[in-house]
C-alpha cells in the first residue's frame, strides 16, 4: 500500500510539473468546467432569491382570503359583502379603536421603463385600506410620508425605485389615464418591496374597478385561530372564499417560479456538463497520448496500472477543482448582490437580490469534480491498460 501511494504521489507530481507544457489541453478542461459552474450557480442564485423574497413574506397570524379557485390575487374577486362578513368574524383581532384589523385590497399592474434601458416592465399597484399598513408591518416608510386617502398619491417600494425610472419623491407617474404623485418611499424585506401603494378607494375609482376587492387580509387574534377561521368561512354558504395564512400563500406563489428556475438551472447545467465531459475526454486523450512514452517507461520500471489510473484521475480532479473555483469566483463577482427582476403572479415583476452563497458554490464544486472524473475515466483506463510495448513502439 505504501509503495502504491508513493507511485501515485510521484505520478501526480510529474503530471502537475508538466502542466505548463500541456496548458492548451488543460485550459480546455478548466474553462469548460468553469463555464458550467458559473451558469449553474448563477441561475440557482436567481431561484434562491425568488424563494427567499416570496417565501419569507407574511406573518403566521395574518390570513389572506381569495375567491374559490383563484391562484393569486389578480384572479380573485372578493365582494364588499364578503369582506364585511369576514371582518366581523370572532377570530379577527381588533384595533385600539375597537374596529376589526381587516383590510380589503386591490391589485393591478401598469407599465414602467427600466433604468438604463428603453425596455418596459410591469409594476404592481396595490390599493390599501385604513389598516393596510398595520396589517403589513414589514412596510416601513424610509423617507417622505404615506399617501392620503382620496388623493392620487403613491408610496414606492425600494425595489421599484432601484429598477425603474420616474419614481423619485415628487415624480408624477402615469397609471391608466391619470397621473399619481410619489410622496414617499418604503422598504420591506419581502414581495411588497416590488410594489407601489396607494389608497384603495382612490385606486378603485380612478382605475374603474368598482367596489369589489381582489383580496381580504385579516389579523388574527393568534396564529392558532387560522383553522377556526377556515372552518367558519367554509361553513358559511354565502361565502365562496379560500383561506390561507400569508406565509402559505406567498410560499405557493414562490414555489412555481423557483421550481421552474431550478429545473432550468439543472437542464442548462446538464447540457453544458455533457459538453464539458466530452471536451475533457478529448483533451485528456490528447494529453494521455502525448505522455504515452512517459507512462510506458514508468510501467516498465514497476509502476502498477492501478497507480497510473488513480494518478491520472487525481490530476483530472485537480483541473476540475481549479475550474470549479474559477466558476464559483466568477459567479460571485458578477452576480452576488446583483438586483434583478422576474415575472411574478403572471402580470408584473418582483425585484430581488442575488446571493451567491457558500452552499451554491459548494454544489458547483461537486458538479465540477463529477465532470472532471467522468471526463477523465476513459482516458485514464486507456492509459493504464495500454500494453507497455505498444506505448513504447509509438
Amino acid at each position: 500500500m505504501f509503495t502504491r501511494l508513493n507511485q501515485i504521489g510521484a505520478l501526480l507530481t510529474m503530471g502537475l510539473q508538466t502542466l505548463p507544457q500541456r496548458k492548451s489541453t488543460a485550459g480546455v478542461v478548466v474553462i469548460g468546467i468553469a463555464s458550467v459552474v458559473a451558469v449553474l450557480v448563477s441561475v440557482l442564485a436567481i431561484a434562491q432569491g425568488v424563494e427567499r423574497t416570496l417565501g419569507d413574506s407574511g406573518r403566521n397570524d395574518t390570513a389572506i382570503l381569495l375567491s374559490s379557485g383563484a391562484d393569486d390575487e389578480v384572479d380573485s374577486l372578493v365582494s364588499r359583502a364578503d369582506y364585511d362578513a369576514i371582518a366581523g368574524m370572532p377570530q379577527v383581532a381588533t384595533a385600539a379603536s375597537g374596529r376589526p384589523l381587516a383590510d380589503g385590497e386591490v391589485v393591478t399592474a401598469f407599465p414602467a421603463r427600466f433604468k438604463n434601458s428603453s425596455e418596459e416592465g410591469s409594476v404592481t399597484l396595490r390599493g390599501l385600506g385604513t389598516y393596510g399598513l398595520a396589517i403589513h408591518p414589514s412596510i416601513h416608510i424610509s423617507h417622505g410620508r404615506t399617501f392620503r386617502p382620496g388623493l392620487t398619491e403613491l408610496i414606492v417600494g425600494a425595489g421599484v425605485a432601484r429598477r425603474f425610472r420616474g419614481f423619485a419623491d415628487g415624480d408624477r407617474v402615469k397609471i391608466g389615464n391619470s397621473f399619481w404623485t410619489v410622496v414617499g418611499q418604503f422598504k420591506s424585506d419581502n414581495v411588497h418591496d416590488s410594489e407601489v401603494l396607494a389608497d384603495v378607494r382612490t385606486v378603485q375609482s380612478v382605475m374603474d374597478m368598482g367596489n369589489d376587492y381582489n383580496s381580504a387580509y385579516v389579523r388574527l387574534k393568534s396564529a392558532d385561530e387560522l383553522q377556526s377561521l377556515e372552518e367558519a368561512v367554509a361553513s358559511n354558504p354565502t361565502l365562496h372564499l379560500e383561506t390561507q395564512s400569508e406565509p402559505e400563500y406567498f410560499a405557493a406563489q414562490a414555489s412555481g417560479l423557483s421550481a421552474a428556475l431550478t429545473v432550468a438551472a439543472y437542464v442548462m447545467g446538464i447540457i453544458m456538463a455533457c459538453g464539458a465531459v466530452f471536451g475533457a475526454i478529448h483533451s485528456l486523450y490528447i494529453a494521455a497520448d502525448a505522455r504515452r512514452i512517459e507512462m510506458a517507461t514508468l510501467r516498465a520500471i514497476g509502476f502498477s496500472p492501478g497507480s497510473v489510473l488513480v494518478g491520472f484521475l487525481i490530476e483530472a480532479l485537480f483541473l476540475a477543482f481549479a475550474g470549479g473555483c474559477i466558476g464559483g469566483v466568477l459567479s460571485w463577482l458578477l452576480f452576488n448582490g446583483h438586483v434583478v427582476t422576474s415575472m411574478y403572479g403572471g402580470m408584473s415583476q418582483v425585484v430581488f437580490q442575488l446571493d451567491v452563497t457558500a452552499h451554491l458554490v459548494g454544489l458547483g464544486m461537486v458538479w465540477a469534480c463529477a465532470i472532471g472524473l467522468l471526463g477523465a475515466l476513459l482516458p485514464a483506463l486507456s492509459t493504464s491498460r495500454r500494453p507497455v510495448t505498444e506505448a513504447l513502439r509509438g
